[in-house]
C-alpha cells in the first residue's frame, strides 16, 4: 500500500501522535481503552481535514457505520477482513478526501453583494 505505520495502543495516544505529526491516512479501531474510536475521529477530524480516515471495527452495524460517516470518516471496514478488501477501502477513501478537498479548494470567495450560502439556503 505504500504507508510507513505508527502504531499507538490508545485513544489518548492516537490524539497526541496526531498533534505531532501529520498523517495521509489514519486506520482508526473503534473499540480502544481509554478513548473510543469515535470519540478520537471527533477530535482529530477537525484539526487533520485532509487526511483519510477509516474506521475499523469487530462491530458491524449501521448505526456505528452512519455515526463515523457523520463524524467525518472517509470509510468503514468491518473485520475481519482481507488485505486486499482493505486496500479497495483505504483508496476508495482518498479518492473520496481528495474530491472532497478539491471541491473546497475550488470554491471561489463570493464577491461583495452575491448572496451567501452556509446551509444551502441564501440568506
Amino acid at each position: 500500500m505504500g504507508y510507513v505505520a505508527t502504531c499507538v495502543t490508545n485513544g489518548a495516544e492516537a490524539i497526541a501522535q496526531m498533534e505531532q505529526q501529520t498523517y495521509a491516512l489514519v486506520l482508526l479501531d473503534l473499540r480502544m481503552p481509554g478513548k473510543t474510536g469515535f470519540e478520537v475521529l471527533s477530535n482529530i477530524r477537525p484539526n487533520h481535514p485532509n487526511a483519510s480516515i477509516v474506521m475499523v471495527s469487530g462491530w458491524v452495524s449501521f448505526e456505528f457505520a452512519s455515526t463515523a460517516f457523520r463524524l467525518g470518516a472517509d470509510g468503514y471496514v468491518a473485520k475481519p477482513c482481507t488485505l486486499g478488501y482493505l486496500a479497495e477501502r483505504v483508496q476508495y477513501a482518498q479518492e473520496l478526501r481528495a474530491s472532497a478537498n478539491d471541491r473546497i479548494n475550488r470554491r471561489e470567495l463570493p464577491t461583495a453583494g452575491a448572496a451567501y450560502y452556509i446551509t444551502g439556503e441564501p440568506w
